[in-house]
């Protein structure tokens, strides 16, 4: 378990009031990253943690049904009112299992496979097949971290509309760091002009075309620079395309950081050029502290950035009108921060495009993790009452 989903396991697990659940948490032991880890004991003081060697990424038939089995035996034990399953594979293994003991199943794809570029169409349509089985047969309800999510399950009819549930992913902003305290602890200087990625360095996340846009960018303005949080496969890669665009004094690599969700404060302007997304948890948070956002137009992110409200979208792939558009936001949020040390126009800055007032409003509209878990609880007692 890691990534998103570890993010939103631990949200669900402290968000949810102790006094309306008892949560049990089942968890492959072999499939956690070092935060989940590191959170282990103080998520034992808000559930039962259970691990279970059975649950394995590798699809196999002998091992799904030793998981399957295990599963159940630990129903059977527990005795939940309700099980939510959340990713793929742990979807199929725990509503299967949840169905042979009769206990309704919520599932939380986190993205379909179907949204999967390296994926061909056969591959897709065997997902989408399974899904639609399980969706029919196994499941009481599917809730989608955005619209885009629900619709490719309809443009895939996993099921018809009324079986899926919308409810977008959510951050706490209290939790995250000042503007001053970020800088500080990545070391940038407070009136430098920086565009921030907090990303895994993968194909997914495509961090090339972020060196390519920043190094065009950079040109016109070289007073800008780039910090990039995160590590991956694509390492050596970045770096190279950093070398080779000649901006290594623009450029700081921090690699991991685990206190990443914290910091989107530190940057002016926050980019992420995904192939494609469920709902990512870098822009909610750079919404939360009101910093705009330049991104690709795909699935997850447009579910998220208001083009001229909070950000600016722009085709996958195309590096010239991405650094137009990074230019542009980040012209607009110099103009706006001129206008605020003049001490103008503060009661109309929620209306103003890209302004923190603006874009934290959108924020506390739709992504709060206040109202992610008030929607949830709603979801949990009314499925939690049909097993009754």
């Amino acid at each position: 378990m890691g990534g998103g989903i570890r993010r939103y396991i631990h949200d669900v697990v402290y968000g949810l009031d102790p006094n309306l659940f008892d949560i049990t948490l089942v968890y492959g032991a072999s499939r956690t990253d070092k935060s989940f880890q590191d959170n282990l004991q103080q998520m034992c003081e808000h559930a039962t943690l259970i691990p279970c060697n059975e649950l394995v990424r590798e699809v196999s038939l002998q091992h799904d049904w030793r998981a399957i089995r295990a599963v159940i035996r630990i129903m059977r034990q527990v005795q939940p009112d309700i099980v939510h399953c959340n990713s793929s594979k742990a979807g199929v293994i725990g509503r299967v299992a949840a169905k042979l003991q009769g206990i309704p199943a919520i599932y939380s794809s986190h993205g379909w496979a179907m949204q999967n570029i390296d994926f061909g169409r056969r591959k897709k349509q065997i997902f989408a097949g399974i899904e639609a089985v399980l969706s029919r047969f196994a499941t009481a309800t599917t809730i989608n971290v955005s619209p885009t999510e629900k619709q490719c399950a309809l443009d895939w009819h996993i099921n018809s509309s009324n079986q899926f549930i919308v409810i977008s992913n959510g951050v706490d902003p209290s939790t995250m760091l000042s503007r001053e305290e970020s800088r500080a602890r990545l070391g940038l200087s407070d009136n430098a002009i920086v565009v921030g990625t907090a990303i895994r360095l993968t194909a997914q996340k495509d961090p090339l075309q972020i060196i390519d846009i920043f190094a065009r960018a950079h040109q016109q303005n070289p007073a800008l620079h780039l910090a990039i949080l995160g590590d991956g496969e694509l390492r050596d890669a970045v770096k190279q395309a950093i070398n080779e665009n000649g901006i290594e004094q623009a450029v700081t690599c921090y690699g991991y950081r685990a206190d990443a969700s914290q910091l989107m404060a530190a940057f002016d302007v926050v980019m992420m050029t995904s192939t494609a997304e469920g709902l990512p948890y870098t822009l909610l948070e750079a919404e939360a502290v009101g910093v705009p956002i330049v991104a690709t137009n795909v699935e997850g992110i447009r579910d998220i950035v208001k083009p001229g409200v909070t950000g600016e979208l722009f085709p996958f792939g195309d590096v010239e009108q991405g650094a137009n558009a990074l230019l542009s936001v980040l012209d607009a949020t110099s103009a706006l921060a001129s206008v605020n040390e003049a001490g103008e126009g503060d009661m109309d800055a929620i209306n103003m495009p890209y302004s923190r007032q603006a874009i934290y409003h959108d924020f506390m509209q739709r992504f709060s993790l206040n109202l992610m878990i008030k929607e949830l609880t709603s979801v949990y007692q009314r499925f939690a009452k049909t097993s009754k």
